[in-house]
């Protein structure tokens, strides 16, 4: 036997049984099935379970996969961070697609060049960011855009410029879907870009495998655990009370902690990752700070 071929390599080849390639829609899957009735997002008066969320996704996948997005297409975000905008982190990569999260703070100009250079295909829009999305639209030198609204009821501005809303094409998805697991965990699952301060923005690609060990990484580095219990939350600054109701931990933010997330525009874009915890219950925001609350969820990874 030479160094190309040993007993270890002979009758050793990788199958479905015993490999898969790296790719955080696993993760998702698992906690649909293995928590299916836990809380996963809580947002202003909306709460949804794994195993809603996993439906969701499975929904919006089918729905692109239907309008003909598959491997290597683009679909754009301009949205803070609402339901939507977690679930597209799942929804587009299981119809083999890459998301390309936008910048909200860059200017029109900037956005076209990044949807002409991108390649996108579709592009969801939230109504606070419609006015600018329309002029890059109109500065684009390709091809534009199919474009969803994602509407949010606790924002009274902006205006629709899409040709469906965001809900109506989840209730033409199938929650049955099969997500589109890569070939390859080097396939692309993110697009994303720098602001361009020195030119034109430049394109960054993350792939399953770096997207798949980067939230592995941040568990370790951080030291969360599974069910973070008060004293640990507490530790950290975050956390002040908690309760169980249902099978669910509820963890109170301390003023303190909420006084640290920043805003723009006169809405939160901050989201808070935990490992296991369930979506919190929020304290009262300072008046200054009433306004912002749209944008805030804490979101657990079982």
């Amino acid at each position: 036997m030479n160094g190309r071929q040993n007993q270890y390599n002979v009758g050793l080849d990788k199958n479905a049984a015993n490999y898969a390639p790296l790719t955080p829609v696993s993760f998702l899957a698992r906690s649909a099935t293995v928590y299916p009735n836990n809380t996963s997002v809580v947002y202003e008066d909306r709460r949804f379970t794994w195993g809603e969320t996993y439906g969701r996704c499975r929904r919006f996948a089918s729905y692109l996969s239907s309008k003909g997005i598959s491997v290597g297409d683009t679909v754009a975000a301009m949205l803070p961070n609402v339901p939507a905008m977690y679930e597209l982190h799942f929804a587009v990569p299981m119809a083999g697609a890459v998301l390309n999260a936008l910048n909200i703070r860059l200017d029109a100009p900037s956005i076209a060049f990044q949807l002409d250079h991108g390649g996108a295909k579709i592009i969801l829009v939230d109504p606070e960011f419609s006015t600018v999305i329309d002029e890059a639209l109109k500065l684009m030198s390709g091809s534009k855009p199919f474009v969803f609204d994602v509407d949010d009821a606790t924002y009274a501005g902006g205006q629709r410029i899409g040709e469906i809303e965001y809900e109506a094409a989840l209730a033409l998805g199938n929650p049955s879907f099969a997500p589109r697991y890569p070939d390859d965990e080097w396939n692309a699952i993110a697009l994303s870009y720098t602001s361009g301060t020195t030119g034109n923005p430049k394109g960054v690609v993350t792939h399953h495998r770096d997207a798949y060990l980067n939230a592995v990484s941040n568990i370790l580095a951080t030291g969360l655990v599974q069910r973070p219990a008060q004293s640990s939350l507490k530790k950290q600054g975050i956390g002040t009370t908690e309760s169980t109701m249902n099978g669910n931990t509820d963890v109170e933010l301390s003023a303190e902690f909420l006084q640290t997330i920043r805003y723009t525009s006169g809405r939160c874009r901050c989201s808070i990752a935990t490992a296991g915890a369930s979506p919190g219950r929020w304290p009262p925001l300072p008046a200054s700070m009433s306004a912002c609350a749209r944008s805030v969820q804490l979101r657990s990874l079982s």
